[in-house]
């Protein structure tokens, strides 16, 4: 009779080992899913955030003392902040080519491929508006699940 309870206690022993074994690996691979989608979605906000963080920082860069103008090149829309010297003026085109946030410095009135402009960062789509009654450029940012981040600049006196 003491065998037969002792071999109780030990298969009951083995079978909570087996349980708390399982549930660990379980709880692993739970938290492993979990982590891999915040670590995602983390990306996802600071790619936004930095796309949006940027073409702010360039178009505040005219400092009110340049034009601020949309334009379309090869079917894309692009953003031109055209910075005027005492002789002559520059064009910075930035615009999405190739899931890219894309951007090119070029004398005005000067022509270039879209191609290559200079990578600045990946992107899964952005849109530019520019509500003149406002005078506010309007931003889009969307990211890979589809989901948009806005934006909007005050421009002042500087659209052209």
């Amino acid at each position: 009779m003491g065998r037969k309870k002792h071999s109780i206690d030990v298969l009951f022993m083995f079978a909570l080992f087996a349980v708390f074994a399982i549930l660990s690996v379980l709880i692993i691979f739970i938290g492993s899913g979990v982590y891999g989608r915040i670590a995602e979605n983390k990306e996802i906000n600071e790619q936004t955030r930095t796309t949006l963080s940027y073409i702010s920082n360039k178009v505040r860069e005219t400092d009110g003392n340049e034009n601020v103008f949309l334009m379309e090149k090869d079917g894309e829309q692009v953003l031109v902040l055209r910075h005027e010297y005492e002789d002559y003026s520059l064009d910075t085109w930035v615009y999405e080519y190739d899931s890219k946030l894309m951007e090119m410095t070029v004398d005005s009135g000067d022509e270039f491929e879209l191609k290559y402009g200079d990578v600045l960062l990946d992107t899964d789509g952005v849109e530019f508006e520019i509500d003149e009654t406002n005078q506010l450029l309007n931003v889009s940012v969307f990211d890979k699940n589809g989901k948009e981040s806005k934006m909007s600049i005050y421009l002042g006196n500087n659209i052209r």
